[in-house]
């Protein structure tokens, strides 16, 4: 029936006299049966096809048998039962399509068979109520009715129903109701609060409280009951700014007087006016003062001052509706202007422009530029707004932190010039469908073999079996092996984890022999390797399961341990040419890793390696190729480092050509410490932080850094670093993008950097000082108020910056808030008990704070110890120590700076350590020297003199090799674990044994002349 329009009707009887011609008294348009059994039957004489009119039909007929239980035939014309149309009693039919649908809506409720009594049998079906009419329980609560009396629309046992489980629960009126999945996001609501209209971000909106939501004149949260009162967003809204950082000019009027959509950028009005059309001058738009809007008087046409009597509010969108002048009717925007006065002053027709040719209204067929001002201005304000998507937290009207100094990098963009080559394009061979049929899945090419001939080949997809492999190695080597050690196929990942830490990889391994050999087990291994100097990294095993199956689905995530794994003693058969390890998930198997030219279980088979010079061989077939180089053997260099170089001393990492993706087969930059971006064109932010005077300089300080997003949450990442007993000025580098920046110290927040613009590359200089202090809620409430549920107490929170003009921000248990320049506060979630552990991987050993640069794809993370451990993975310990060199000397000394970097304590540190060594060499050689004579050893203490002179020196030398080596140590230039674990166990030995030795050899001496005093002459 929806087919039943004008140029049908033109078509199918262009003369108007037709019908009177050709059809008979009655009309019976068979083609529009309703349910193969409803006709209606009009009056040829009153029947007439003109656009925007109605004819109704004088009889319907249908299927007594199939809707006898509620409605019975009334007259019988050519054995068919009927009924006079007006005896339906359908009313308010303007339309055709009105007119079948209200049809369709009674006739619904017949049976579909003439006997379907035995259908009610089943425990999925519903009988109606006096009817004998069954249906499924899946058509209850669907808002269509079904049964004679609407009893399936009416039933209030849905939650109890077998497929509750696909239901929407919700509440309608007193009752739980639970709604049928065809009427769920189908733009018409029928739970009390429309829940079952809102998008996934808006069910999550539901049932967590947003500051952002909260008193925006649109019920998002579920009622919570809360002392006896159910309580949503909009409840309890008085203490609430409407004009607020979240309200502003989205032309949804918050406030009663329009607060909150004054000098917005879409008026023309001065400050503190709005845009007005006087129903006495309809000839311009005018401005009217805004206390007279909302006062209850109606001064502009269509009560535009007045739109809290006129809104009209729909699930996900909102207009405001035309008041007609002095009557309480309302029309919609898509009725005015539409040649036809709806009002009874006809005040929606007396400023439009003339259009004869259309019935429609001029906010539709008219473009902006053909509209007078008037139009425009009204169809504006009257239209439909569909509701933006919530904004998780946004910076607007915010105050320039007074203690901050900030100057911009301005980082200038190098300037690459490329060349474009000609390339030669023949003309392309179309394939018939038979050729394309040929490759199951794959892609057809034709290859030409001379000028004369060409073959057709296939290229497969992964998952089927080829001709021909195409093997390149890189980082990451997959195999698939047997039990016997044998390759079945392999395959090789590129990954730079700044770059791909959050991509999944499809990898097809596929089985050397079709079909494969069913008893062999079979076992995917993992090698990683260190692209930049190719050294081994690690190495994981996973068993093929089910190998009766022809194919096999693993999905594994690998965590690459932060060293290279040492190797262990021994395998069950010993490594020939080869060392011994364990795979990181299965301790229990171990394997040989073989040199470069040797194979086999024990690495003991040996091969010729024809890769290239500086790759790596293993196996037979296996090439891993160094940084910029790749194909079968690592011969092929790549040049895209060439096109696109890195400067600031940053390394470029070719991409990997297999990939379609841009991200993946661009190169990409890995930066130093001071530079980031995607060519390392950004210094590193330097902020220089000190403390006001009147505040404790904290053993360490905890910075946080924001950044803004109006489409997510806010992105929180986190700095900590420990403040030398000799500081007075912090000093940070980050290459972290911010906002807003905070300082932690014992417990309390205080407020450093704010800016609206992202800070991308700065040199910023601030100052912690008391009047920065970010307040808690407890401070700036009163008991009851403070100890109040979240929900109640949030919309108390513009208050505290209305009232307190010193105050610039404050939190409770999951909000900080700052205070923006018209005292209006701003929230956003933080959490306060946020673990540091770089988001499960902490590789900080001792309980340390693992801090990254980047909650996503992080590039470097740092390790804040506890008191008394250190180191960058604050593996060393003080406890249980007597105060030695390392526990003093090892704090000082930064990691990863050169000495001349340093801190002045380690400087002055290495010079009394050298001067201390120059005093000790001199005065133990003028020992040696005196006490080597024969006549001075006549006695004992002429002897232990003597030799502690010579240990003296033994220990000044070691001493000195141990403050050298320790300096080497921190710093970073030695590396080996080996070499370190030697010297803790050699030089700390030697110095504790050589140091005793002195020291028994001075009390003897000094028991020697004791017992020389007492015995005097006689000794």
């Amino acid at each position: 029936y929806d087919a039943f329009d004008n140029i049908w009707c033109q078509e199918f009887c262009s003369e108007i006299d037709c019908i009177e011609e050709y059809c008979s008294s009655l009309l019976n348009f068979s083609t529009l049966s309703l349910f193969k059994h409803v006709q209606l039957l009009f009056n040829k004489s009153q029947f007439t096809i003109e656009p925007n009119e109605i004819s109704l039909p004088i009889y319907v007929c249908y299927d007594e048998k199939l809707c006898r239980d509620f409605l019975p035939a009334t007259i019988y014309l050519n054995d068919s039962s009927c009924r006079y149309f007006h005896e339906l009693g359908l009313e308010k039919l303007d339309t055709f399509f009105t007119l079948i649908e209200n049809i369709n809506n009674l006739f619904r409720t017949c049976l579909i068979l003439p006997n379907e009594t035995h259908y009610c049998n089943h425990s999925n079906m519903y009988q109606c109520k006096n009817s004998t009419k069954c249906i499924s329980n899946s058509r209850l609560l669907d808002r269509i009715q079904d049964c004679p009396l609407n009893d399936d629309e009416t039933f209030t046992e849905s939650c109890s129903l077998p497929d509750v489980h696909r239901r929407f629960s919700c509440s309608i009126g007193s009752y739980r109701t639970c709604l049928a999945p065809l009427i769920i996001e189908d733009r018409k609501k029928d739970c009390d609060n429309g829940e079952e209209e809102r998008r996934n971000e808006e069910k999550l909106i539901e049932k967590h409280i947003y500051f952002q939501t909260i008193c925006d004149g649109k019920k998002d949260l579920l009622p919570i009951f809360i002392d006896g009162h159910n309580e949503t967003d909009e409840t309890e809204c008085d203490s609430w700014l409407c004009n607020n950082t979240y309200s502003r000019c989205d032309q949804y009027w918050l406030c009663k007087n329009g607060a909150d959509e004054v000098n917005c950028p879409s008026s023309n009005c001065p400050e503190y006016e709005h845009e007005c059309v006087f129903p006495n001058d309809t000839s311009k738009v005018s401005c009217l003062p805004m206390h007279q809007v909302g006062d209850g008087i109606i001064h502009c046409l269509g009560a535009t001052d007045e739109r809290y009597r006129n809104l009209y509010d729909e699930v996900n969108s909102f207009s405001y509706l035309f008041k007609c002048w002095n009557e309480s009717k309302f029309i919609g925007y898509t009725h005015f202007c539409d040649r036809s006065a709806r009002c009874r002053f006809a005040d929606d027709e007396t400023f439009c422009t003339p259009y004869k040719n259309s019935t429609s209204s001029n906010c539709f067929i008219l473009e902006s530029s053909l509209r007078n001002e008037v139009e425009n201005f009204l169809c504006y304000h009257f239209q439909s707004v569909k509701r933006p998507k919530m904004i998780y937290f946004k910076l607007s009207s915010m105050p320039i932190h007074s203690k901050q100094s900030i100057s911009d990098r301005v980082s200038s963009e190098p300037f690459f010039q490329t060349t474009t080559q000609s390339v030669r394009t023949d003309t392309l061979v179309n394939l018939s469908p038979e050729e394309k049929w040929q490759c199951n899945r794959g892609l057809p090419i034709r290859i030409r073999m001379n000028d004369n001939l060409n073959k057709t080949y296939c290229l497969c997809p992964p998952s089927y079996y080829a001709t021909s492999d195409w093997r390149q190695v890189f980082s990451f080597v997959i195999i698939l092996i047997d039990d016997n050690e044998i390759i079945q196929s392999h395959d090789h990942i590129e990954y730079l984890s700044i770059r791909d830490c959050d991509t999944k990889f499809n990898v097809y391994l596929l089985y050397s022999t079709r079909p494969k050999n069913i008893p062999t087990n079979y076992f995917i291994r993992i090698h990683a390797f260190n692209k930049l100097s190719l050294k081994y990294r690690a190495s994981w095993i996973f068993p093929v399961e089910f190998s009766f199956l022809p194919v096999h689905r693993l999905s594994v995530l690998l965590i690459v341990p932060v060293l290279d794994v040492e190797p262990i003693q021994t395998c069950i058969k010993p490594c020939i040419h080869g060392q011994c390890y364990n795979y990181i998930n299965n301790k229990n198997y171990k394997f040989c890793q073989c040199k470069s030219g040797w194979l086999g279980v024990q690495c003991n088979i040996e091969y010729k390696c024809d890769c290239a010079n500086n790759s790596l061989c293993i196996d037979r077939s296996i090439c891993v190729c160094p940084l910029g180089q790749f194909g079968y053997r690592c011969y092929l260099y790549q040049s895209s480092c060439q096109l696109k170089p890195c400067i600031n001393n940053g390394q470029c990492v070719p991409g990997d050509e297999r990939y379609i993706s841009r991200q993946m087969s661009e190169s990409m930059c890995i930066c130093s410490e001071e530079y980031f971006g995607i060519q390392c064109e950004h210094r590193q932010t330097r902020i220089d932080i000190s403390l006001h005077h009147e505040l404790m300089i904290p053993s360490s300080l905890l910075v946080h850094f924001i950044t803004v997003s109006n489409q997510t949450h806010p992105i929180r990442s986190s700095l900590k670093k420990k403040i030398s007993w000799d500081q007075d000025i912090l000093t940070l580098y980050t290459s972290i993008q911010f906002h807003i920046a905070f300082a932690e110290m014992f417990n309390n927040y205080y407020l450093i950097i704010l800016r609206e613009q992202i800070i991308v590359s700065a040199i910023i200089s601030t100052q912690i000082i008391p009047s920065y202090r970010c307040l808690s809620i407890h401070e700036l409430f009163n008991q009851t108020l403070s100890h109040r549920h979240l929900l109640r107490r949030i919309k108390y929170y513009h208050i505290p910056c209305q009232e307190r003009f010193d105050l610039v921000c404050f939190y409770d248990d999951i909000h900080l808030c700052l205070c923006d320049t018209f005292r209006r506060s701003n929230c956003f979630e933080f959490d306060h008990n946020m673990t540091y552990d770089c988001r499960g991987y902490n590789l900080c050993e001792n309980g340390g704070q693992c801090f990254e640069d980047s909650r996503k794809c992080p590039t470097s993370a740092v390790c804040v110890c506890q008191d008394c451990y250190y180191g960058s993975r604050c593996q060393f310990s003080t406890k249980g120590s007597i105060l030695s060199l390392d526990t003093i000397f090892g704090y000082q000394i930064r990691p990863n700076v050169d000495i001349t970097r340093q801190s002045y304590v380690v400087k002055i540190v290495l010079f009394v350590t050298m001067f201390i060594f120059t005093l000790g060499i001199i005065n133990s050689l003028l020992s040696f020297l005196i006490f080597q004579k024969e006549n001075s050893r006549t006695v004992g203490c002429g002897i232990y003199l003597f030799v502690s002179s010579i240990t003296s020196i033994i220990m000044l030398c070691i001493f000195m090799v141990k403050v050298w080596f320790l300096l080497m140590l921190q710093i970073g230039s030695i590396k080996s674990h080996v070499f370190t674990s030697l010297q803790c166990i050699s030089i700390d030995f030697l110095l504790r044994l050589l140091l005793s030795s002195n020291d028994w050899f001075y009390a003897w001496v000094a028991v020697e002349r004791a017992v020389n005093i007492f015995q005097g002459d006689t000794f």
